[in-house]
Order: structure tokens, then C-alpha cells, then sequence
């Protein structure tokens, strides 16, 4: 019997900096979901991260965010 072994793929780049966006963003108060969302659409974290910090909360920031 043949054996297959299937190699572990390693992630691109862009799929690293995505992830790494994403858990910035989750680390500023968005949930998986919109901090997926976000990233996906190439905001930028720092955007996302002045608005938190002036005190709007994540949902009306993602609203003013996203296109």
C-alpha cells in the first residue's frame, strides 16, 4: 500500500500579515469576526487603533471603516 504524505503548506506573506492585522485589531476591542473584515478590506490598523483610542466604540468603527 502507497503511502501519501501531504506536506503542511506555509502560508504566504500576505496570509502572515493578515493574520498578524487581525490579531492587532482583536487586541484593540474587535471581535473575530470584524477584525477579519477589516483586514480583508486593507484597512489600516492604525486607523482602527486612533479611533478606539478616542473612545469610539469597535461597532461604530467599523462602520466608519469599512467602504
Amino acid at each position: 500500500m502507497e503511502q501519501y504524505r501531504t506536506e503542511a503548506r506555509r502560508p504566504t506573506d500576505e496570509e502572515i500579515i493578515l493574520s498578524w492585522e487581525e490579531e492587532q485589531l482583536r487586541a484593540l476591542g474587535f471581535n473575530s469576526w470584524q477584525a477579519q473584515a477589516l483586514a480583508d478590506a486593507g484597512v489600516s490598523w492604525h486607523e482602527a487603533e486612533r479611533l478606539i483610542r478616542r473612545g469610539c466604540p469597535p461597532e461604530l468603527a467599523l462602520d466608519l471603516l469599512l467602504p
